[in-house]
């Protein structure tokens, strides 16, 4: 009896020793696995934006050599002009189209209602478009906010300046929800170190924590300041993450802003849980047979003393 107790000891602490080294190691592995696959949907994202970078400049200059717009731009036909933009909008599923005169007044906006005075001149895009030029960037404005925008000029039919457009897309949180539906993960946008746009809702599922600033220093000086990808955990809404992180750049190489794709770690702590006790319930299986020898060994020797 004492030499079973001593073979059930000893096999019960080899299966909590295995199943717990097996545990770390998986988790281990797949915490690695998980990073892997972030960096690559990170850059993703990237690409999506400069996809839609591509897209909104085509577009801004398919608009600017529309007939119609050129047309009643210099008529002044804001009627007919608004009815133009606002197809052309639509068509090319664009969030936006801001028509502008020959000094950046903005004529009309056919996403939003025009305000007095508005103007595109103090605009990256739109500056560069006033002065003749096609021009495709992200950056924050005071009517779209933070945006991808493609710019150009136009000219009439006498090739003579007459205006710009500018049209792109709006980077909120409809705009993460595609990037969302395109990779399975959490995306979140940043401007500067501020969170611009996010899937990641707080644990009742009615927040975003949109406005949330990046306080992690390391994350910044990285990516921000250095320009360079990251990875690493992080708490949102106190839920630990797994995210990888990838500067947000304008035209100019400025790093603006930053993506961020997260997987949650609970999800990993899942897997290894059921992994788990699939591996504890083999160990347990393979200790049992291997005791009933040593049990019926015992029995013999009880029996013969």
């Amino acid at each position: 009896e004492e030499m079973l107790l001593i073979f059930v000891g000893m096999a019960l602490f080899i299966s909590v020793i295995v199943t717990l080294t097996f545990s770390a190691i998986l988790f281990k592995n797949m915490e690695e696995e998980t990073k892997a696959n972030l960096i690559s949907n990170v850059k993703v994202l990237d690409y999506a934006f400069s996809i839609m970078g591509n897209e909104s400049l085509s577009n801004a200059q398919l608009f600017a050599q529309d007939n119609g717009i050129r047309d009643n731009l210099k008529k002044k036909d804001f009627v007919k002009l608004e009815e133009i933009s606002q197809r052309l909008m639509i068509e090319k599923s664009m969030d936006f189209l801001t028509v502008a005169d020959e000094s950046g007044e903005v004529i009309l906006r056919a996403h939003a209602l025009t305000s007095k005075g508005d103007s595109i001149k103090e605009e990256k895009a739109g500056g560069e478009a006033l002065k003749g030029n096609f021009y495709v960037t992200i950056e924050p404005t005071a009517a779209e906010k933070f945006s991808i925008r493609g710019a150009a000029p136009v000219y009439d039919q006498k090739n003579n300046f007459i205006g710009a457009v500018i049209t792109g897309f709006i980077i909120d949180n409809a705009f993460a929800d595609r990037l969302k539906g395109a990779t399975g993960l959490e995306a979140t946008i940043y401007q500067g170190d501020t969170v611009q746009a996010t899937t990641i809702f707080d644990p009742a599922g009615k927040t975003r924590n949109a406005g949330a600033k990046q306080t992690d220093p390391k994350i910044t000086e990285t990516v921000l300041q250095r320009g360079q990808g990251i990875t690493g955990r992080t708490t949102i809404f106190s839920m630990p993450y797994l995210s990888a992180y990838l500067p947000l750049k304008n035209t100019a190489g400025e790093a603006i802003g930053m993506f961020q794709a997260s997987r949650p770690q609970t999800e990993l702590a899942q897997a290894v849980a059921s992994t788990n006790r699939l591996t504890l319930l083999i160990t347990i299986v393979i200790v049992v047979m291997m005791l009933m020898p040593a049990y019926w060994f015992a029995k013999k020797i009880t029996e013969e003393l």
